[in-house]
């Protein structure tokens, strides 16, 4: 069953403690990919920089991208599909199937992970619509600000609501203290990209305004 009940801040400190190694101390929950500190409300903390390989929640990027690409092209729904889905929670092998609709099922809660045999995305992804909502590790901005944005749907998201939760829609935030049985959270494995130094950085643009130049002076020029 998908995890419920969990504040942003409690997944954050799932993730910090994967990352660290699943130690048996509370301290090793406190920081890592996340710096918490003791933080339990207000605005999160942005993912700290790195190499390597960090555990992490998805960023709206990442989530986005595993939900809707299919290679080529962003599909409308989250399950490889441009079709509206199907809720039930009987008819398991539909295509395009989900966990929503509430009374309308009917369902009265989450499902086991995964159950939607033939409703993943194209990466291969389970349950992007539907059961529990999902945090991201992004804050909102603006009107927005010290909350969070979240994806997916639950299984208590009204039919006439669904399409609140494709790919077209605006995004959808909620508060990172937020803790029901219709939201959650997704664990991701991400290659973390180190910041260029400054000497990168001027090498770069050396090159880039190379090939700018190049641009200018020659007559064909090859990508």
């Amino acid at each position: 069953m998908p995890v419920t009940f969990a504040t942003w801040f409690s997944a954050a400190r799932f993730t910090n403690w994967l990352q660290n190694g699943q130690q048996p101390n509370s301290a090793s929950m406190e920081d890592g990919t996340y710096p918490l500190h003791n933080q339990t409300s207000g605005p999160i903390p942005a993912r700290n920089s790195g190499t390597g390989t960090q555990v992490a929640l998805p960023s709206r990027d990442e989530w986005y991208k595993g939900a809707f690409y299919n290679g080529s092209s962003y599909l409308t729904w989250p399950c490889n599909s441009n079709t509206v889905p199907t809720n039930t929670v009987i008819n398991l092998f539909e295509p395009c199937a989900a966990n929503v609709g509430g009374a309308a099922t009917p369902t009265v809660g989450p499902i086991n992970v995964g159950s939607y045999r033939n409703s993943q995305s194209a990466y291969g992804l389970f349950d992007m619509l539907g059961n529990v909502t999902e945090y991201s590790d992004t804050g909102g901005t603006e009107a927005a600000a010290g909350r969070v944005q979240v994806f997916g749907g639950s299984w208590a998201t009204p039919l006439s609501e669904m399409t609140k939760w494709n790919a077209s829609a605006p995004p959808v935030f909620r508060s990172p203290t937020s803790s029901t049985g219709q939201i959650g959270f997704r664990v991701v494995t991400v290659q973390a990209v180190p910041e260029p130094s400054s000497a990168a950085l001027a090498a770069t643009a050396l090159a880039c305004l190379a090939g700018y130049r190049c641009r200018q002076r020659c007559s064909v020029i090859t990508a």
